[in-house]
């Protein structure tokens, strides 16, 4: 689990890509997500004040999941919403298929170069280091 222990906001990522801050989304499901996140340094560069991190970092593939989940929780919302079911039975329903998908999903790595800058004794991070998710304002001490 070295991608949380490095002081990454894993909540507040999986909340920008529209995964967790709701209250229907259960804790299991976002744990599930978590659990296939990871990042792992091979080398570093340090030069004076900035240093460059090279890393590979394990992400689910997205768009398999939200693609998965769209085919099938489409299906499975109609036909319990059209049966009487509760929002809260339909959510549950979601939620198993979430982590349905989740047990399977591709797991894609990616390399990424990680610029930081030091500020006194501190290495912090000089942007978002994981842009094709668009996080805003991304701040993460090291």
């Amino acid at each position: 689990d070295a991608f949380f222990a490095e002081g990454v906001d894993s909540e507040r990522i999986l909340e920008e890509v529209g995964l967790v801050g709701e209250e229907d989304m259960g804790a299991e499901v976002a744990q599930a997500l978590k659990d296939k996140m990871d990042l792992k340094t091979e080398d570093h560069e340090i030069d004076g004040e900035e240093a460059r991190v090279f890393a590979v970092y394990d992400m689910p593939d997205f768009e398999y999941f939200f693609s998965q989940l769209f085919m099938k929780g489409l299906e499975v919302s109609f036909s319990m919403a059209l049966a009487g079911a509760s929002d809260e039975e339909i959510q549950e329903k979601m939620n198993e298929l979430m982590l349905e998908i989740l047990e399977d999903i591709p797991i894609e790595k990616i390399d990424k170069d990680i610029k930081l800058i030091r500020e006194g004794d501190d290495w912090k991070l000089t942007g978002n280091p994981f842009p094709e998710m668009e996080l805003d304002d991304f701040e993460a001490e090291l």
